[in-house]
């Protein structure tokens, strides 16, 4: 069975929002990876929401990352990094297929419209 994939298509209006679009949370067999630029930057066990990655490094700052949400076809949650000093959070949202490849389901997608 494939395995699932989403990409982050939304991260908020934080200025570092935009470093998070793009980034991909794939399934494995023990849990999820959060992968930007085909390099893992957490992975966690667990896979009932709600989660949270370990901490990371990315673009110069340190990241948490939470998972509030998952289903077949999205997934949804908050991050932070210390690029605030107030530690506010901001929200993220990803798109998939819930198997295979993000940009794969948005082909099927746009195709059936």
């Amino acid at each position: 069975m494939p395995k699932k994939k989403f990409k982050i298509t939304n991260a908020g209006s934080s200025p570092d929002s935009p470093d998070l679009v793009d980034c991909h949370i794939e399934e494995t067999d023990n849990g999820y990876e959060l992968v930007a630029k085909r390099v893992v930057l957490a992975s966690t066990t667990s896979t009932t929401p709600p989660f949270s990655f370990p901490s990371f490094d990315y673009e110069g700052w340190t990241w948490t990352l939470g998972v509030s949400t998952a289903d077949s076809n999205s997934m949804s949650g908050g991050w932070s990094n210390n690029d605030d000093p107030a530690g506010g959070e901001d929200s993220w949202t990803a798109q998939g297929a819930g198997s295979g490849d993000p940009e794969d389901a948005e082909a099927r997608s746009a195709s059936a419209k």
